[in-house]
């Protein structure tokens, strides 16, 4: 055996890697020391609370001194938190960098208990005094904080009730941080040989390479490294989804809501209906979904297809690399839409020396994209890039985050600047859509068919991973509160067969003949192992996070035709919606950028749009 078959290939250390594609971690600290300055003093910033404790009641002054104390204690909290985050996202396997993100957590802990009076002693005072203080005029700069505040009266506790709730989060928030350690440091997925003979460690971060390969064998043995792993690790992993759905009970029952994701959705204000609604349009548009799945099918010559079958390109001995300048520069081309200042923004964070984006994947790195949120400062990016067109399409998701952060600190005090997750994923599908047609187009222009027929699959493929499969998991989401709920037990077993019985409706597993005529269009004969899929999906333990992905591509998708057909008007009422923040509720920021989501119309209209993408794709393939 050769030399180069023999030999593994491993992540590189982050020593290794140039500065130029590391981020700047000393944009809000230059040093542990520094930090730890830092943490020290918080103490001292919110002592002056303990004077307001019980003199609320004397005016609207006492409270507006209140939220400008925390206000300073957040921001202090914000900014350290930034830092041991980028820390440990560097090396999750750093012990100093995890003593960091313990002790933060423990401190953070400890801060909302001394504050927790305040919001018991402001919702104590009577409705006419409450109306009095909403009204003085000091009061106007901190109206969204205090409007929310009484907006939550009903579901409010006594001052004592909230400082023992505060005190018990950490202990209920270990189950999520229990399972991004295992995930992330503790699980050594296989060596597997690749396409090309060559031995090479399979980890979360290569793993959509390996299902993308052409070599069919190649791509089943990373698809059961991955679910082998996940079956060896069924009980731990189901336990700490147990421990953290049975915290979100206990936290919608102390404060008194009906349902878990009622909770969820109250602090956004969104109506129940829109979670439901999406997951009925989907129902209704399962059968353009399973008429992609038989394109698929047709095109890979395949008696039948499995879950690995499922993210191989569609155009063979198609295969773009995608240097990372490459990216950017394709990106800053596609992003012209959105004007000058925004490209030159965009240019510095990426290429220009300011250095939001570490780059490539290390070993022990973090290994989901991600922006981080970093009040007027720079707004960092977690990318894995592997000069891989799906890459590309990551690294523009993420700066469209990253580009939210800059324009929402920009114009919103710091309180209502960290914009809600229910809008969150409206600026990167966003991006997405700009880059997918400037690549389109140009394709189409230069007479490029199999890059043409590769980013129509693209698009499809993104409306599949972004708005069906996230609705998919919505309603996997919703099915384990409820049966949390109901008091039924969440183990392997029950956990198992709830994931499955729902991917067999969504993807058509086992075709049945009805009437002598088959169910379904295709033929999916899925590994059982897909039952334990869930457990590598993060986000099931993001309290209610996946169904915000669909809505915001439906929403995005919407806006961006309109900003691509050249309507100066709604340009104009996007930017609006990345300044907003979270200075109105995101229902109302969403409907100033023209977009309803009281009514199915988005999600009915997007999933006719992935109707149509099938059927162009269908005849391009053809």
């Amino acid at each position: 055996m050769s030399k180069s078959s023999s030999a593994v290939k491993t992540l590189p250390l982050r020593s290794e890697i140039d500065e130029k594609y590391k981020w700047d971690d000393k944009c809000n600290y230059s040093s542990l020391e520094e930090w730890k300055e830092d943490v020290n003093k918080l103490d001292d910033m919110v002592k002056p609370l303990e004077s307001f404790e019980g003199h609320l009641h004397e005016g609207p002054e006492k409270v507006i001194e209140v939220f400008r104390i925390c206000d300073e204690v957040s921001l202090k909290l914000h900014y350290l938190d930034v830092y041991s985050s980028i820390r440990l996202f560097e090396d999750n396997g750093d012990s100093e960098a995890q003593g960091m993100d313990s002790s933060l957590t423990v401190k953070s802990a400890e801060i909302d208990s001394k504050e927790s009076w305040i919001e018991p002693e402001l919702l104590s005072l009577p409705d006419e005094k409450l109306k009095e203080y909403r009204e003085f005029e000091g009061m106007q700069k901190w109206l969204r904080k205090f409007d929310t505040i009484v907006r939550f009266k009903p579901h409010t506790l006594s001052a004592l009730e909230e400082k023992l709730i505060s005190s018990a989060d950490p202990a209920l928030s270990a189950s999520k941080k229990s399972y991004t350690m295992l995930m992330d440091a503790d699980i050594t997925f296989s060596v597997i040989t690749n396409e090309k003979g060559e031995s090479e460690q399979l980890t979360r971060g290569n793993y959509r390479r390996f299902l993308e390969s052409f070599d069919r064998e190649t791509r089943k043995k990373a698809w059961g490294c991955m679910h082998d792993s996940l079956v060896s690790n069924k009980n731990t992993i189901c336990c700490m989804l147990d421990g953290q759905i049975k915290s979100e009970v206990f936290y919608a029952k102390a404060y008194k809501y009906p349902s878990c994701v009622e909770r969820s959705l109250f602090k956004d204000n969104i109506p129940l209906s829109v979670y439901t609604s999406l997951i009925e349009a989907m129902h209704q548009s399962l059968p353009s979904f399973h008429r992609y799945l038989a394109v698929r099918q047709r095109v890979m010559k395949l008696p039948s297809l499995d879950m690995y079958d499922l993210y191989v390109p569609l155009v063979k001995d198609y295969e773009l690399k995608v240097p990372y300048e490459q990216a950017v520069e394709w990106s800053l081309e596609a992003l012209k839409p959105l004007g000058e200042e925004y490209c030159e923004v965009a240019r510095k964070a990426l290429v220009g020396g300011e250095r939001w984006a570490d780059v490539y994947e290390t070993k022990g790195k973090r290994s989901n994209a991600c922006s981080i949120f970093n009040y007027r400062k720079k707004h960092y990016m977690c990318l894995n890039y592997n000069d891989t067109l799906d890459a590309a399409f990551t690294m523009m998701h993420e700066l469209g985050h990253s580009m939210h952060g800059y324009y929402s600190s920009m114009a919103q005090p710091y309180h209502t600047a960290h914009y809600s997750l229910a809008v969150a994923e409206i600026a990167s599908t966003l991006n997405e859509a700009l880059l997918n047609q400037y690549l389109l187009d140009k394709a189409r222009k230069e007479g490029n068919k199999e890059m043409e027929i590769s980013l129509v699959y693209n698009k499809c493929d993104n409306y599949k991973g972004t708005v069906i499969r996230q609705i998919q998991f919505a309603e996997f989401d919703l099915a384990v509160h409820r049966m949390a709920e109901k008091g039924e037990p969440l183990t392997p077993d029950s956990l198992t067969k709830l994931y499955k019985d729902i991917n067999d409706v969504y993807y058509g597993d086992q075709c049945l003949v009805k009437d002598g005529k088959p169910e379904f269009p295709h033929v999916l004969k899925a590994d059982p192992r897909i039952a334990y899929e869930f457990m590598r999906v993060p986000h099931f333990f993001l309290n209610f996070y996946v169904y915000k992905y669909a809505t915001s591509m439906c929403v995005s998708e919407l806006i961006a035709k309109k900003i691509l057909a050249g309507d100066a008007e709604a340009t104009e009422k996007y930017f609006g919606l990345l300044k907003a923040g979270r200075s109105k509720d995101p229902i109302d920021i969403i409907k100033d950028a023209g977009v309803d989501l009281t009514t199915p119309q988005p999600f009915i209209d997007g999933l006719k749009d992935f109707d149509n993408l099938v059927n162009e794709l269908d005849k391009l393939l053809n």
